[in-house]
């Protein structure tokens, strides 16, 4: 029997109980057997029993996942080993530390040092939470002589998009002021973007007063967010009228307070209304404090 040779196609020949368990691509076998053409005369004729077909190579590749094989190609026998980061826009984080994996799935960070990460029932974002508070005490902060609507210097900043349904805002305001010997009225109002959400009306004040305190506060509910904002709003103002006595004012509203767009950046402020413009009628504001409760 002639041996196996190789060429294009690589034959082996023998019986067929020598037919090989495997035949890999390319691979033929032929057995040669036995046939009796007629009586007393037998022929040995080869009879192909037996090819492989198939692929004679196998690659890998991981696209645009961030993945990548090693041990590829495989031609006959391997491993195909991945290896690599799934990236964000394949189901992955692209990261292989958990705090990687943490950040590269957050909002972007920068610029949101303290803040607590929310949602507003869709979207998740950054908030700030933290107390607002005036750190001097500006000229502008001081209202005097003149009976004009006047806003002190000192604001805070609800951010845009940052209030949602149930956000509850506290304004805390501190200060002095001083009166004529003539009692004048005064008006202190609360606004947000521009819209008053508290005030005390005019009131009359008492006269000949130097540098005693006053305190006044707010709480704003949102009732609705998006640019069509709702707001509850409360709130009362205390006026000092001698070493242990004071004026205390509630700022009641006995409907809600519309018409803030809180898809905006909005500007919380008081204003302040002097009845009389006199030099002995002054009003400083020496704390702002805007707070967003948890």
């Amino acid at each position: 029997m002639p041996p196996p040779y190789a060429n294009t196609m690589q034959q082996f020949r023998g019986t067929k109980a020598n037919l090989p368990a495997t035949l890999l691509p390319g691979q033929e076998y032929i057995a040669y057997d036995v046939l009796e053409l007629w009586a007393g005369s037998p022929l040995s004729v080869p009879i192909l029993i037996g090819r492989g077909y198939g692929v004679t190579s196998v690659s890998a590749s991981g696209g645009t996942t961030g993945l990548s094989f090693t041990g590829s190609p495989v031609t006959a026998t391997g491993t195909l080993t991945l290896t690599g980061t799934l990236a964000i826009a394949n189901g992955g984080t692209g990261q292989n530390t958990p705090t990687g994996a943490l950040n590269a799935l957050l909002p972007a960070q920068a610029g949101h040092t303290g803040e607590l990460f929310t949602t507003d029932g869709t979207n998740a974002s950054w908030v700030n939470v933290r107390a607002q508070a005036n750190t001097s005490v500006p000229g502008g902060n001081t209202v005097a002589n003149t009976a004009v609507a006047t806003a002190f210097a000192s604001t805070g900043t609800i951010a845009a998009n940052s209030a949602a349904v149930g956000n509850v805002y506290r304004v805390t305001l501190y200060g002095t002021y001083s009166t004529a010997v003539l009692a004048p009225t005064l008006t202190l109002t609360i606004n947000v973007g521009g819209t008053i959400v508290t005030t005390t009306a005019s009131i009359t004040t008492i006269g000949g007063l130097t540098n005693d305190g006053w305190r006044a506060e707010a709480i704003l509910i949102v009732d609705t967010a998006g640019a069509a904002g709702v707001v509850e709003a409360q709130g009362y103002t205390m006026f000092g009228t001698a070493a242990t006595t004071a004026l205390t004012v509630l700022n009641p509203n006995t409907t809600t307070i519309s018409g803030i767009d809180f898809t905006a950046s909005n500007t919380v402020s008081a204003v302040v209304t002097w009845g009389t413009a006199s030099a002995s009628n002054t009003i400083t504001l020496r704390q702002l404090i805007l707070e967003k409760l948890p």
